[in-house]
């Protein structure tokens, strides 16, 4: 077919009235806008008691919220369902039936109108209005792309509204009631973004000049690793890359998750929840660091900063299998001219397009698919044949998957993980990232390569092992050493009255256990191994065994002079830097632990060092590390969670976030911190202290494994599993506490 041209219109078709356009589509497309105007002009034409639509009103207000707290997801249509029959038993079955035949017809008209003919100008091809028509019937997505969502959503909405307006009917508070219900129930299945652990580090060099990323929309993983793409495969031999993928953020649609490439934060934070209009990045990107020039079609100008440089390629005018290429030749123009320009990102929308269009399963995607490969071998042969590639990364992703012919709930894998690689000079070749991470982390590393500070709200990871000249392991130990130090340093002082989860919930074990084990005929050497204020060193006291020589260590000075202050004894020692310990080449009869090994990064290394520094017949007696197992129950981990919202997580050096700031900054942390970024290292392996108000089940030891792994030459003595979780500074002295620790004590 004869490619039509728009540029000979060019007077009256310009970038102003693209964007106009392309506004309006997204208004009848997006389904928080579609289903009011579908389900209004429905009621209009099927009303016949107008004199009440003054009562419809403001419970429909009511009812819009609950569709947003429920969002409109597959599980929220799913269990509000059978709300239908009360429609059904206040409205009849003629006056459902005409409802949904009416909002059919609606969607299909808007689906042509805004939807079908522009893909067919865009695509040169008519026929992409009745592919649409069939796909749209088996994808599920909040967007007019999708049926099943928009024809339902829109029918319950003009339904309900015939409801209210009947004064002969049932209360129409009982649905939005018993709906309210099924949109929290929905919330709470929802799959809801959580900040990866923080990994960032200070920023002590400038990697790379110039970066350029390489975005191809709407990129499925599955497809695009099953495809034959030959600079791909160049390209991942030489770059450090993620096999099975980053994951994409939550909704899955192109502004949020470019958005989220671009700032490192979540769609809740940048406040671009869907591709409607009127919505801008509400915090600091990329852009607002670096000189940036961004590439791509009119979605690219809409979500960007008034501020940031935006070029648009208009997939109208050039069409999607043309508009690619002009990008691409644009990028080099500039690149060559703009030097005092260090961020370069593309956004190739062909593929996105024609999954959008045919599928994401079709001839037409995967031939685009093998498209980009072509420009992007193309934009690396020639960054290198003009030794630009001596000081610029280039980095492979995508925003998001894509399932049938749409995307956004992550329902599916294919819509849920898309490529990531990096290739430069000192990045290694032939690396094989081997964490999950998220399109958030894209920010972060672009910033480190750069040498620039992290935009502020960005919580992205670094994959700091991807750099040559890095120990990874060496640096990650001594950054989660140094956050542990810094914070119990401010936490000294109230340490004893801010966990009585440690200090009274595990007191009479430990009382048990000295009893027990301890031989007080005999002079005892004694290694408190993360001392704290000397919780362990008052019990052992109180036995009244035989000390010979009692070794205090922690990790933070002035939780050591805490501890200092309370047993000033001559044959007392203490200790911040265990390697003087271990200098001193004492073998001692009993090491403490009281809840230490989940602060740290490699807790078996530490156990391995304890071990050597053990007496024959001494023992080890350690308490308060968190059992992986135990949350893996759903009413305890549920349970967990209500105490978190409303006992409050562990207190968190309440009120002196900015001091910690301040000496973290000294180590060259001159960059946002949340209390949570402190707190997950701090508290590294605990499934508890990992978010405000989830609990993260993926942390925590396999007791299975445990002792096996850690101590395996070792007689285990005993071992116990039992929690003191509930034991919460704000509930401590409720009764319904204690009842509730005295029967879950296991």
């Amino acid at each position: 077919m004869k490619p039509i041209s728009l540029k000979g219109l060019s007077h009256l078709y310009n970038e102003k009235v693209e964007s106009l356009c392309v506004r309006t589509l997204y208004f009848f497309n997006t389904l928080d806008s579609f289903f009011i105007f579908s389900s209004v002009l429905a009621y209009l034409i099927l009303n016949k008691n107008a004199g009440y639509i003054y009562q419809a009103v403001p419970m429909f207000l009511v009812l819009i919220l609950i569709f947003k707290i429920g969002d409109f997801h597959p599980y929220f249509i799913l269990f509000s369902a059978p709300l239908l029959i009360l429609f059904y038993f206040g409205l009849g079955a003629g006056i459902i039936l005409f409802a949904f035949l009416a909002n059919i017809a609606i969607y299909y008209v808007i689906q042509t109108l805004f939807m079908g003919i522009p893909d067919s100008i865009v695509a040169r091809n008519p026929s992409v209005v009745f592919y649409k028509y069939y796909n749209s019937l088996f994808t599920l997505a909040p967007t007019t792309v999708s049926f099943i969502v928009s024809v339902y959503v829109s029918t319950f909405a003009t339904l309900f509204l015939l409801f209210s307006s009947n004064p002969n009917v049932i209360n129409p508070l009982l649905i939005l009631a018993m709906l309210f219900i099924v949109a929290l129930f929905t919330r709470l299945k929802i799959p809801g973004n959580i900040y990866p652990i923080f990994e960032k580090y200070p920023l002590s060099k400038k990697h790379f000049q110039r970066v350029v990323v390489l975005n191809i929309d709407g990129c499925r993983l599955d497809i695009f690793n099953s495809l034959h793409l030959p600079n791909i495969s160049s390209f991942r031999k030489q770059s450090s890359y993620s096999e099975e993928g980053l994951s994409t953020v939550y909704r899955a649609l192109t502004n949020p998750a470019f958005a989220s490439i671009l700032t490192g934060a979540f769609p809740e934070d940048h406040k671009i929840k869907n591709n409607n209009f009127g919505q801008k990045i509400a915090v600091q990107g990329l852009p607002d660091i670096v000189e940036t020039i961004l590439y791509g079609s009119m979605h690219v100008k809409h979500f960007s900063k008034d501020s940031w440089t935006a070029k648009v390629v208009s997939l109208p005018v050039h069409s999607a299998y043309k508009a690619d290429g002009v990008m691409v030749n644009t990028f080099m123009d500039d690149f060559r001219r703009e030097e005092h320009t260090r961020l370069f990102v593309l956004d190739f929308s062909e593929a996105d397009f024609l999954a959008h269009a045919f599928g994401s399963t079709s001839n037409q995607y995967k031939t685009a698919l093998r498209k980009i490969d072509a420009h992007i071998g193309r934009i690396f042969d020639w960054l290198r044949n003009n030794n630009y590639l001596e000081n610029t990364g280039v980095i492979i992703c995508s925003d998001h998957g894509i399932k049938g012919i749409d995307h956004s709930y992550l329902l599916f894998k294919e819509e849920k993980y898309v490529p990531f690689y990096v290739v430069g000079k000192g990045i290694r070749p032939g690396f094989r990232l081997n964490r999950r991470g998220n399109i958030i982390d894209i920010c972060a590393n672009i910033s480190f390569m750069l040498g620039i500070p992290y935009p502020k709200n960005c919580r992205g990871q670094v994959y700091l092992e991807m750099f040559d000249g890095y120990d990874y392991q060496l640096e990650r130990e001594k950054q989660i050493r140094l956050f542990n130090s810094v914070y119990y340093d401010f936490a000294s002082g109230t340490y004893h009255e801010d966990h009585p989860e440690v200090t009274e919930g595990d007191k009479v074990w430990w009382k048990n256990m000295t009893g027990k084990y301890l031989n007080n005929n005999k002079p005892l050497n004694i290694l408190d191994y993360g001392c704290g204020t000397g919780f362990v060193a008052s019990i052992i006291k109180d036995a009244h065994c035989h000390i010979q020589n009692f070794y205090f260590y922690d990790i933070s000075p002035k939780i050591l002079e805490e501890a200092h202050k309370r047993f000033n004894r001559e044959n007392y020692f203490f200790f911040s830097d265990f390697e003087i310990v271990k200098k001193e080449g004492i073998k001692f009869d009993l090491i403490t632990m009281s809840s230490v090994l989940h602060h740290l990064y490699d807790p078996k290394k530490t156990i391995a060092e304890l071990k050597t520094m053990l007496k024959e017949g001494g023992i080890i007696i350690g308490s308060h590390e968190p059992n992986k197992e135990f949350f893996q129950n759903s009413f305890l981990r549920i349970l967990g969670e209500f105490y978190k919202r409303f006992g409050r997580n562990v207190d968190f050096a309440s009120g002196k976030m900015d001091l910690i700031r301040q000496k973290l900054f000294q180590h060259g942390y001159n960059f946002y911190l949340s209390p949570q970024d402190i707190q997950q290292l701090v508290e590294y392996y605990s499934p508890v202290e990992q978010h405000p108000q989830k609990i993260d089940i993926g942390k925590g030891f396999d007791m299975h494994l445990f002792f096996d792994d850690y101590f395996g030459d070792l007689e285990v003595l005993e071992k116990r599993p039992y929690t003191t979780c509930f034991y919460r500074k704000n509930l401590k002295n409720r009764e319904f506490n204690n009842f509730l620790v005295n029967r879950l004590l296991f």
